[in-house]
């Protein structure tokens, strides 16, 4: 059997740990070797591209007016609503604003609150006591709700939504940290840390929040999928974005009373939105499975 030359560096009989690159790639190799994280994973990429793309992808304009309620077909693939408008292409940019609102309000809820768990779990005492305190009022409000009087006072736009769902999210984001904190900071490499004279900012940021990303990678999957769902919402209870910018609520809003004539109006941005919530939840399911310690043995 051939042997390895020990590096310099290296000490013998120590097996060096695979770097961060190798870590990630096995990690993606893991997600997508099940049909969950196959399928959860590829929906969102899809979604995303369809997003970015829709100026090449998308047959006409968005706002472009012609033939209204037309049944689908060669001609508009989706049908047209009661402007006039082509179905799929305001879907393809609609995209843009729903996956905008709901990716931006985790990227707040997730940086917003992962700070204030890391305070809270890490420093203890009053502090702990009173950022608990006022996350669980948060909690305790029905989330729909919250959202409705945010966006009400705020107004309508895509930016307040994605604010109104950043705050109903942060709690979630600062309880899921402050609960790894608690546990991290108890931990021998911690402690070691802290002996050899690391500052708070690096047991913080180099030591205990790295360690808590696949708790967070699972909450942030499933928080996109809820917020496509409460994008859709508040856009189809009439807080959407100021038209003609499309998106796939006030989509839902404008076809609904036509669903008798023109059910395609309804069906396809419904099925959208559908799709996109469920490959999020897949990906949230795949990634937890991934990083339970007793199924990833």
């Amino acid at each position: 059997m051939a042997s390895r030359t020990i590096g310099a560096g290296e000490t013998p009989g120590v097996v060096a740990s695979p770097g961060p690159g190798i870590r990630r790639r096995k990690a993606l190799i893991g997600v997508l070797r099940t049909p969950t994280g196959f399928i959860g994973l590829s929906i969102p990429v899809i979604m995303v591209a369809l997003a970015l793309l829709a100026p090449l992808i998308a047959p006409y304009s968005p706002t472009e007016m012609g033939q209204f309620l037309s049944p689908p077909s060669s001609v508009h693939w989706m049908g047209t609503d009661d402007l006039g408008r082509d179905t799929f292409s305001r879907l393809l940019y609609g995209a843009r604003t729903s996956l905008a609102v709901a990716l931006g309000s985790m990227l707040v809820a997730t940086v917003i609150g992962s700070l204030l768990g890391l305070m809270a779990g890490f420093f203890g005492g009053l502090l702990d006591s009173v950022l608990m305190r006022a996350l669980d009022t948060l909690l305790a409000l029905p989330a729909i709700l919250l959202a409705l009087v945010l966006v009400s006072a705020l107004g309508a736009s895509a930016t307040n939504a994605a604010i109104a769902i950043a705050i109903i999210y942060i709690p979630y984001f600062a309880r899921i940290i402050r609960a790894n904190t608690l546990t991290l900071k108890e931990w021998p490499f911690v402690e070691a840390s802290r002996a050899l004279g690391a500052s708070n900012q690096r047991l913080l940021f180099r030591s205990i929040l790295p360690n808590c990303l696949s708790p967070l990678l699972v909450q942030i999957s499933l928080g996109v999928s809820y917020a496509i769902l409460v994008e859709a919402g508040l856009s189809f209870l009439g807080l959407r974005v100021r038209p003609p910018t499309p998106s796939w609520g006030s989509m839902l809003l404008s076809g609904r009373n036509l669903m008798a004539l023109a059910p395609w109006g309804v069906i396809f941005p419904g099925f959208f939105i559908c799709v996109t919530a469920m490959g999020f939840n897949f990906l949230g399911d795949a990634v937890q499975e991934l990083s339970n310690p007793v199924k990833g043995r």
